[in-house]
Formats: C-alpha cells, structure tokens, sequence
C-alpha cells in the first residue's frame, strides 16, 4: 500500500507542472479556434488545449479499453487521482473558509483545469488572439459555426474528462461536488458585490472572481453532467433518484414549503 506522503511526492509535482501550464496568470492554454478550412489545416485544428488536456487524462491514468470505447479510470492511476481528490478537500475547506476567492482557485487551484476559454474571454493576463487575425459580422454564422464547434469539444472533452477522473468513485465523485459547490460559492458571493454602486466594490468583487473563462467552462460541465436527468423516466437502476423522478416541480415545490416551514420555527 502507497502511503499519501508518498502519493503526494510523486505525483503532487507532476499534476502542480500541469496545471501551471494551464495558469490564466501565466498566459494559460488559449482555445485556438479555426475559422477557415485552410486556418484548420494549418493550426492542427485547436492546438494547445487538446495537448495539455491529453497529459492530464495521462497523468490521471485515463484511458479506453482495449477495444475502444468511453474514457474510464484505468488501475495505473489510481494514486494520481487520489492525490488530486485530496487536492479538492483541500480546496473545498480554503474555499468555504474564505481563505481563498474563486480568482485564488483559479490561479493556485484545481480549477486550472477549466482555464482554457474561447478567444475574446480573456480572463487574467490570458492572451486571447483574435480569430482569423480581425474581427466578424454578426450575420457570419457560417463563419462562426466552427469556432462554436470547437469549443463544445473543448467544454465536452473536459466533462469527460472529470467524469472518468472523479465521477467513478463515490468518495471522490462527493469531493468533485463539493469542490465545485465551494467554487460556484465563493464566485456567488463576488458576483453579487459586483452589482453595488460603488465602483470600488464592484472592482474589488470582480478582482476576487474566477475568470469569465473558467467559469463559462464549469458551467457548460455541470449543464452537461445534468443530461441524464432532463429525461425522467420510471427505470429503477439505481442511478439517481427513483428514475430522476426528483426533478418533479411538485419534488420541487414540497422542498420550497419545507424550508419555509423550517425558517418560520
């Protein structure tokens, strides 16, 4: 058995390299987006975020079987993940704490991962380009149409890969949603000072957010993670709750007078 300790100081530096190479501080990975076919064959068609992103499904020991198929956990990076889960408690607890601001836990944190953003959302220092060397009409969607397309595979491809680091496990799958609860928090908290009048306040709230990137990212994840439920159905699996029957508005409703009820006491 391999002891945190020792986990920590094998794959701890390997997985802080990684993502300090995603660090919107530091330049971060900037979605390279074609927009012509002949941009496409010339730039690989994306560039540096599918590099960065294929590390960390290595380094996490992500893999397909051997005849194919989704992106699971493979048994090889078991300690690499383990140490990216205590990461997130970590984090979690700094978060909830106030220690840290959502800009914190994308500079310092796990986050980094969800960095890489589309050109025109720059972020901290992120050098976005801008597509095809000018600007665009707002009428050129055919134009437009590859840019939205990539950066779908890039919100998919990191779904994916959270999914296969996180989302297998049931003690890491409740750290990964705790992390992003701590994270959506502690943004939260920051967006709704920036709506003061005060140009000051608004300033300081918006220095203490995580970048438009980042969080435009997360929240295509998690509206990705929510798939399975927008269909409920009566299959009884044992996947979420009695076949997603808790996404019911009268669930929803019973839960609202419930919370009433216990504020009123």
């Amino acid at each position: 058995r391999v002891e945190p300790a020792e986990q920590e100081s094998v794959y701890g530096p390997a997985l802080e390299s990684l993502l300090r190479r995603l660090d919107p501080y530091s330049g971060g990975a900037v979605v390279d987006v074609s927009f012509s076919p002949s941009s496409s064959s010339s730039s690989g068609g994306g560039g540096g975020w599918r590099a960065v992103l294929a590390e960390a499904e290595l380094l996490l020991g992500l893999g397909a079987a051997a005849g194919g198929g989704p992106l699971k956990p493979l048994p090889h990076g078991v300690a690499a993940r383990a140490v990216l889960v205590r990461r997130l408690d970590e984090e979690s607890g700094r978060l909830r704490s106030g220690e840290w601001t959502g800009r914190e836990a994308e500079g310092l944190g796990v986050l980094r991962l969800l960095s890489p953003s589309p050109a025109g959302l720059t972020g901290y220092g992120m050098a976005a380009p801008a597509p095809g060397g000018g600007g665009w009409h707002h009428e050129d969607r055919a134009v437009l149409e590859g840019g939205w397309e990539e950066v779908w595979q890039l919100q998919s491809r990191q779904r994916v890969l959270l999914t296969a680091a996180l989302f297998k496990d049931p003690a890491a799958k409740a750290a990964a949603l705790r992390w992003l609860g701590a994270v959506l928090a502690a943004n939260g908290a920051n967006a709704d000072g920036g709506k003061q009048q005060s140009p000051q306040e608004a300033m300081r709230a918006r220095q203490s957010c995580s970048s438009d990137g980042a969080l435009l990212s997360a929240a295509a994840v998690l509206l990705q993670l929510c798939g399975p439920f927008l269909t409920p159905t009566a299959l009884r699996d044992g996947k979420g709750h009695d076949g997603f029957a808790r996404l019911d508005w009268r669930w929803h409703e019973r839960e609202r007078r419930r919370e009433a009820a216990w504020s009123a006491e």
